[in-house]
């Protein structure tokens, strides 16, 4: 079986869905393209807050300080963003000139010690790149090919069964936050909001535009939480007991040890945009404890869906404090 691999970790939102601004929102953009390879791979991880409600930030002095940050680009950053003469709507430029790529190695080295100025200057351009862009790209040493490989290969297996087997994890009564969740339930943007999705669209290079889908995804889907839960919560859904595919007993390890790894880097990113945008370095690394994080890889098969023109995912919101993709 032909697959095409996406995976993903979702956390829910704080209060307000703008926490940095609306631009960060555009973190989890991801345009549905009709030509993904057989191996075409991305891993997204969202964290969120939504248990940490009786926790505050300081939402307005942080929001204040990205619009500060949305000056124009600077000539170290290159130009990253642009705007719509008629509609004021943000878009990127070419993406894989525009953003600049973080290691993540020297703020790691300092193992918690204040970072000094060159370091500081770094976690400033990090905040900037998210308060203009949304988005940024980095490389954490800490994340080894093999992991990535393991990972991957136990998805292709689980995602090879038939649609009858993978049934048998859904759990369709907890919104399917855990588990697998079938081709056909989730329905994109663009189908409840045609005119936003082709406005953006329409300033993208003729290459990079992607095809409209006429129905919901394609692609299924498999939550799996990351990391601790809270004893008691409000929230059922978002905190079930994982499920493990039967006959798969590596199943754990392995998605345990993927999921982490981009917990890790998320945990990295928070804390220094934080101290780019000038708050203590916990800001909102705390807010991200016991928080409902899932892994959440996709798979679709390229056999039944691998036609030109065939839409797997159409681009969307991810209502996340961060989404980060895993890209092999």
């Amino acid at each position: 079986m032909r697959l095409a691999r996406l995976s993903q970790l979702f956390v829910p939102l704080p209060r307000s869905p703008r926490l940095l601004t609306a631009s960060l929102r555009k973190a989890g953009i991801s345009l549905g393209r009709a030509q993904l390879p057989a191996c075409s791979v991305h891993t997204t991880m969202s964290t969120d807050y939504r248990m940490q409600m009786n926790k505050s930030l300081p939402l307005q002095e942080v929001q204040n300080l990205a619009a500060a940050r949305n000056h124009p680009p600077s000539h170290k950053l290159g130009s990253m963003l642009t705007r719509s003469s008629s509609t004021g709507v943000p878009y990127a430029s070419d993406t894989q000139d525009a953003l600049p790529v973080f290691d993540l190695a020297p703020f790691l080295a300092l193992q918690g010690q204040a970072p000094g100025a060159e370091l500081m200057q770094q976690c400033q351009q990090l905040a900037d790149c998210l308060a203009r862009t949304g988005c940024l790209v980095i490389r954490d040493p800490r994340v080894a090919a093999s992991d990535n490989d393991k990972f991957l290969d136990l998805l292709e297996s689980y995602f090879s069964r038939s649609d009858a087997d993978k049934m048998a994890e859904a759990r369709p009564h907890l919104a399917y936050q855990v588990g697998c969740t079938p081709a056909g339930i989730e329905t994109p943007r663009c189908l409840i909001e045609p005119e936003v999705c082709q406005e953006l669209i329409r300033h993208l290079p003729a290459d990079s535009q992607p095809v409209l889908p006429t129905g919901p995804d394609v692609k299924w889907r498999y939550f799996w939480r990351v990391g601790p839960r809270p004893q008691q919560t409000q929230y059922a859904e978002l905190n079930a007991e994982p499920v493990v595919p039967q006959g798969m007993p590596e199943w754990s390890s392995i998605m345990d040890s993927w999921g982490s790894k981009l917990l890790e880097a998320v945990q990295t990113v928070s804390t220094m945009a934080a101290l780019g945008f000038e708050l203590e370095a916990d800001a909102f690394t705390k807010l991200m404890q016991q928080g409902p994080h899932l892994l959440a890889p996709t798979g679709s098969d390229l056999n039944i869906h691998g036609q030109k023109g065939t839409v797997l995912a159409g681009f969307h919101y991810d209502l996340n404090f961060i989404t980060i993709h895993g890209v092999r």
